[in-house]
């Protein structure tokens, strides 16, 4: 699947004969916030409104949540309801992002990719 997540969506909404306003309400979503996904102003949704628009449309949630992923410039965690040490791992991880090299990078995503089982 090539292409960004946004026009995408619109296109996979069309098709679906959806107007912009009756798929926002259907998600729960401001027309205008999701008129911004669709237009790239925005970061794609995270994973539960992915899954029922991915519901909705027919779409592949795997393809359209890779695709999300690689749109996405910015990353929002919700740590309210984490453990204090999954928090401070979040946060250190925040702290020390912009100066990471690629070595310590590839270090990282390696072990949590196994801790995941991937």
């Amino acid at each position: 699947m090539a292409g960004s997540f946004g026009p995408l969506l619109r296109q996979l909404r069309m098709a679906k004969k959806f107007s912009l306003r009756a798929f926002a309400g259907k998600l729960e979503m401001a027309p205008a916030y999701l008129c911004d996904i669709e237009m790239s102003r925005r970061n794609p949704p995270g994973s539960t409104k992915l899954a029922a628009i991915c519901e909705l449309l027919g779409a592949n949630l795997d393809e359209m949540s890779e695709l999300a992923r690689r749109d996405r410039k910015k990353i929002e965690l919700d740590v309210d309801t984490k453990t204090e040490p999954i928090r401070n791992m979040a946060f250190a991880l925040a702290r020390t992002f912009e100066d990471m090299d690629e070595d310590t990078a590839d270090k990282i995503t390696e072990l949590l990719n196994r801790a995941k089982g991937l």
